[in-house]
C-alpha cells in the first residue's frame, strides 16, 4: 500500500528520475566484470530501475538491462554488499514503488548464504541503540532497511531465518514499534516482523517477546487504525491484522467480533480472494503488502438499475479499481479498471493513458480523473455486453474457420508430402531390385569365368605335370642308356687291359699337369 503524507504537512521535494537515467533499449547485455564496483555506478542503476518499476505490466517480461548489470554484480558477496547498501541509501521515500524496487533487486540477485546476511546485519548496526539512536533519525535508511529484513525473512525460510533474527536484530525492530519514532519505519519494522513470524520458532521468539513487555505495543498501535494521518492510520491497519492473524493475544476481541454490521450490506469477500491480501475485520479496507497483484471480489452483484462504486485511498502505489464478474480468474485480460498509479483505463489486458494529473496522497479530486462509465443503466451495460460477448463468439468463429483451414491445409501437405514419400520409396525399391538383378547376372558371369579359369588352370597344371613326367622319364632312360654304355666301354677296356702284357710303369711330370702339383724329375718304382 505504500506510503502517502499529510494534506496538512509542509510539502516535500517531489520524487523524479535524474534525466537521462533511462536505459535505451537497444543498448547491448554488457556483463559486469565481478569485481568492486563503483558506488555511483551502482547508485545509477538502482534509480534507472526505480524509473521503469511502473512501467512493468507482465510478469514474462524481458528482464531491463540496469537489472540484469545489478544481478551480474551481486554475484559475489562484496557486490551483493554494494547493491543492498545503494538500495538503502538511494531509495527514496517520496516514490509509492521504492519498496517493490528493492524486492524485485533482492528477488533478482543471487540468493545470498546464512552467513552474508548476518554479516550484513552486523555491517549495519542493527540494534536498539541504533534505533533509538539521538540526533535525527535518517528515515529513508531506516525504511529500507527494514524492507531488506522483510525480503531476507521471506527468501531465508526455516533454520536460516531463525539464525538471522538475532537478539539485536529483534531488539532493533521491536524499538520502532514501542516508541513509535516515525510511521513509516514503524510500518515497515511490522511488516519485517510478521515476514520472521512465517517461521515457527520465529514467531514463537517474537510473541514471548512481546508478551513479556510492559505494554503490548501492537495493542497501542492498533488504536492508530482511523487516524487521520494516512500513514498512521495503515500502522493501526496492520496492528490490528497482526493481533488477529498473527500475535493473538489472550481475551482481546478479534476485529470482525467489535464491528458493528448494521449499515453493511457489501463487503470484500475473504473467500473469493487471492492469497496475499489483508482484509479488515468490517470487510470494507484491504492492504497488500506483497509486490504482485492480490486480488478480491465483492459479495455483492450489480444486476438491475444504476450502478457505481465509491473509495477512499489510504495509501499509494500501484492498484486497479473496477468491476469482474463471477467466472473471472483474477487475470489482466478479463479485468476493466482504473489503472490508479499509470491514470489508465486498463480493459482486455492494455491500458488507455488519460490526460489527467496524478492525485497526492488525501487529496479529493473535484471532477472524475477518468471517463469511466459509472452511471450507466443496467440494459446499456447488458447490451455492451452482448456486443462483447459477440465479437467475441465472432472472433472465435473466425479464429475456428482459421484453424480448420490451417488444418486442411495442413492434412493436404502432409497428405501430399505421404504421396511423395511413398513415390520416391517405390522408385527407390525399383532402383535397387535392377540393381540386384544386375549383380546377380555379374555374379553368376562372374561365377562361369572363375570355372573355366579354374578348369583351364587345372588343365595346365596337368599338362605341366605330364610333360614334367614324361622329360623325368626320358632323362632317366638317357641315363640308364649312358650308364650302360659306360659300363660296356669299362667291360672292353678291362678285357683289352688283361690281354696284353705288363710293363714297368713309370710317368713324366708333364703326363702329372692338372693332377698333382707340379714337381721336377722322373718317379718309378
Amino acid at each position: 500500500m505504500g506510503s502517502c503524507c499529510c494534506k496538512n504537512a509542509a510539502p516535500t521535494e517531489a520524487y523524479a528520475p535524474p534525466e537521462g537515467a533511462l536505459v535505451d533499449p537497444t543498448e547491448p547485455r554488457i556483463i559486469v566484470p565481478k569485481s568492486v564496483v563503483e558506488t555511483v555506478i551502482i547508485d545509477k542503476l538502482v534509480l534507472e530501475l526505480l524509473a521503469l518499476i511502473a512501467s512493468f505490466v507482465d510478469n514474462d517480461e524481458e528482464s531491463p538491462v540496469s537489472l540484469v548489470k545489478l544481478h551480474a554484480v551481486a554475484e559475489t558477496a562484496q557486490g551483493w554488499f554494494q547493491v543492498m547498501y545503494s538500495l538503502m541509501r538511494r531509495i527514496p521515500l517520496e516514490d509509492p514503488l521504492g519498496p517493490s524496487a528493492i524486492t524485485i533487486v533482492f528477488d533478482d540477485c543471487p540468493l545470498p548464504s546464512k552467513d552474508t546476511v548476518i554479516k550484513l546485519t552486523q555491517m549495519l548496526g542493527l540494534s536498539a541503540m541504533r534505533a533509538l539512536m539521538g540526533g535525527e533519525l535518517n528515515v529513508r535508511m531506516e525504511r529500507n532497511i527494514c524492507v531488506v529484513l522483510c525480503c531476507i525473512a521471506d527468501k531465508l525460510a526455516g533454520p536460516n531465518s531463525v539464525a538471522v533474527l538475532t537478539e539485536e536484530t529483534l531488539d532493533y525492530m521491536l524499538s520502532f514499534l514501542m516508541y513509535r519514532r516515525e510511521p513509516c519505519i514503524v510500518l515497515f519494522a511490522m511488516i519485517a516482523l510478521e515476514r520472521f513470524a512465517q517461521s515457527t520458532e520465529n514467531k514463537v521468539t517474537i510473541k514471548q517477546r512481546l508478551d513479556s513487555l510492559e505494554e503490548h505495543p501492537l495493542l497501542v498501535l492498533e488504536q492508530y487504525a482511523d487516524s487521520s494521518d494516512y500513514i498512521w492510520r495503515q500502522v493501526g491497519f496492520a496492528a490490528k491484522w497482526a493481533l488477529d492473524n498473527m500475535f493473538i493475544v489472550k481475551d482481546r476481541l478479534l476485529a470482525f467480533e467489535t464491528v458493528d454490521m448494521t449499515n453493511i450490506n457489501a463487503i470484500l469477500n475473504t473467500k473469493d480472494a487471492s492469497e496475499y491480501l489483508k482484509i479488515s475485520g468490517d470487510g470494507l479496507e484491504a492492504r497488500c503488502d506483497s509486490y504482485s497483484f492480490e486480488s478480491v471480489r465483492c459479495t455483492f452483484e450489480v444486476s438491475v438499475g444504476c450502478w457505481y462504486y465509491e473509495c477512499t485511498l489510504i495509501t499509494s502505489g500501484v492498484m486497479q479499481i473496477g468491476w469482474a464478474t463471477r467466472s473471472s480468474e483474477f487475470m489482466n485480460h478479463e479485468e476493466m479498471a482504473e489503472y490508479l498509479a499509470r491514470m489508465e483505463l486498463w480493459a482486455q489486458n492494455s491500458g488507455e493513458a488519460q490526460d489527467v494529473p496524478l492525485l497526492n496522497p488525501e487529496e479529493l479530486a473535484d471532477e472524475p480523473p477518468v471517463v469511466f462509465p459509472r452511471d450507466a443503466t443496467y440494459e446499456a451495460v447488458r447490451e455492451t455486453r452482448r456486443a462483447r460477448e459477440a465479437a467475441r463468439q465472432a472472433r472465435w468463429a473466425r479464429e475456428a474457420q482459421e484453424a480448420r483451414e490451417a488444418r486442411e491445409a495442413r492434412e493436404a501437405r502432409e497428405a501430399q508430402e505421404a504421396r511423395e514419400a511413398r513415390e520416391a520409396r517405390e522408385a527407390q525399391e525399383a532402383r535397387e531390385a535392377r540393381e540386384a538383378a544386375r549383380n546377380a547376372r555379374e555374379a553368376s558371369r562372374g561365377r562361369t569365368a572363375s570355372r573355366a579359369r579354374n578348369l583351364m588352370a587345372r588343365s595346365r597344371t596337368a599338362s605341366r605335370a605330364r610333360k614334367a613326367e614324361r622329360r623325368r622319364a626320358d632323362r632317366e632312360a638317357e641315363e640308364a642308356a649312358a650308364a650302360a654304355a659306360a659300363a660296356a666301354i669299362e667291360a672292353e677296356e678291362a678285357a683289352a687291359a688283361a690281354a696284353q702284357p705288363q710293363a714297368p710303369r713309370h710317368v713324366t711330370a708333364l703326363q702329372l699337369l692338372g693332377k698333382v702339383p707340379l714337381l721336377a724329375g722322373t718317379y718309378g718304382r
